[in-house]
């Protein structure tokens, strides 16, 4: 993300602050598990980041998978070459890519690389931390239990991290850029799924480019589950679904509650990773009731609050580089929060949003309006820290209804910023007005 370049030394210190803190922490741990490898397990340890004998796990997961499968093992089936036997949870494309091809040798390299992207990105993100508030906010963030245990782990959500970042960067520029910017997200989109919710952004085209490029994007994605329907529907059974643990999504409150009086003993350590599946019928039903009450409820908090053009005139006065990256992190994080359950470390897209959200708390226009991003950029904060609040009962209801609130305000912040394009692409009767491509 290309944010105007700073001058004078104050400028240079908001801007530099965050994405310092998170590469010296790195250096830190790198130090540390080179040297004192006790007190690197003590620490990580202390904060519930615990550590395995050999750093980046989820990173000799993928190159684990492609040495498997190119032995001709069913790595979605059993996985000997992982250390942990997990099974493929992932696009059937990593197994195609030829440089991970390498012997499990090779993952410290990868697990660097992707750390290192990580870290790019965070320096190319628009910071601008003002205030005690700011610094609070934006300091507990990136230092958060999700941040480290997805470093940690070397996993691949941080390289969808950084593709955010640089889509949001490319989403300001020319058509052609643009343009690079949804090939990048469809290319990165058949590797993790989610990014693909990324292309609803094409609506900000002019309508025939909105239409063209949406209509590309949907024969690839055709051609590619034709080509793979076979492995993909193997993939369901593989993904973690319960609503307990480190987890997050949009099914955990509603089917967690019933889960937990069909379960009293949930407690208990074998019982927290207990699946959806482990619903009973009843309880499933009265868990669908209340995840369609909910979300029901959530958007229609978010249309009236998006419709409300105080939102409007505050997102207009941020500047376009936070304001493109917040829209970015915005349908991203919400289309995880209400696609499938997340594993705690994919809280780390959350802060794609937190430059605007801090520059709307600067520019929100009265007590109530301030209050909601305040609180907002705060439970951001709580939910990044999700290993240890969640680990008592009281502490899920709280990550939970924090997650809601958080959702319902970034959905609000997309029905604001895309809801009249979406409108004028969908309605080909209205007059153009011109390109409406640019973020900002």
């Amino acid at each position: 993300m290309v944010a105007p370049r700073p001058r004078g030394v104050l400028p240079l210190m908001r801007r530099h602050l965050v994405p310092g803190l998170a590469t010296l922490a790195f250096l830190m741990f790198a130090v540390l598990f080179a040297t004192d490898r006790p007190l690197y397990v003590a620490i990580l340890d202390s904060v519930h980041v615990h550590p395995f004998p050999q750093p980046f796990l989820d990173t000799r997961f993928v190159t684990a998978q492609v040495e498997c499968w190119r032995q001709g093992i069913d790595v979605y089936a059993r996985n000997p070459c992982d250390p942990l036997g997990r099974t493929l949870d992932y696009s059937p494309l990593w197994l195609r890519l030829p440089f991970l091809a390498w012997s499990g040798s090779a993952t410290p390299v990868f697990g660097l690389a992707v750390d290192g992207m990580f870290l790019f990105a965070l320096f190319r993100m628009p910071w601008d931390v003002r205030g005690a508030f700011g610094v609070i906010v934006a300091v507990g963030a990136v230092l958060s239990w999700a941040t480290m245990l997805a470093m940690e782990r070397g996993n691949t959500d941080l390289l969808m991290f950084a593709a955010a970042v640089l889509f949001a960067y490319l989403s300001m520029r020319t058509a052609t850029l643009r343009s690079i910017g949804y090939a990048l997200i469809l290319c990165v989109g058949l590797l993790k799924f989610y990014p693909l919710t990324l292309l609803a952004l094409v609506v900000r085209e002019d309508r025939r480019r909105a239409w063209v490029a949406g209509g590309l994007c949907a024969v690839v994605l055709l051609a590619f589950v034709a080509f793979f329907h076979a492995e993909l529907s193997r993939i369901g059974a593989n993904m973690a679904s319960s609503p307990f643990g480190d987890m997050f999504g949009a099914r955990s409150l509603p089917f967690g509650v019933p889960l937990w009086f069909d379960h009293p003993r949930i407690r208990d350590a074998a019982g927290v990773y207990l699946t959806l599946g482990a619903v009973g019928p009843v309880m499933a039903k009265l868990g669908l009731t209340m995840l369609a009450i909910m979300s029901a409820g959530c958007v229609l908090a978010a249309i009236l609050f998006g419709r409300n053009p105080v939102l409007r005139d505050m997102l207009d006065r941020v500047d376009p580089a936070p304001r493109s990256l917040l829209l970015v992190g915005a349908v991203l994080c919400a289309g995880c929060f209400f696609g499938h359950q997340n594993i705690g470390y994919r809280a780390t897209l959350l802060l794609l949003v937190l430059p605007g959200l801090l520059a709307l708390v600067g520019v929100a226009a009265g007590n109530r309006t301030r209050l909601v991003f305040r609180s907002t950029g705060v439970l951001v904060v709580l939910v990044l820290w999700d290993g240890i609040v969640s680990r008592s009962t009281p502490g899920w209801f709280i990550m939970q209804m924090a997650w809601w609130w958080i959702v319902c305000v970034l959905l609000a912040i997309v029905v604001s910023l895309l809801g009249p394009d979406l409108f004028r692409v969908l309605t080909p009767w209205r007059r153009r007005r011109g390109d409406a491509g640019r973020l900002c």
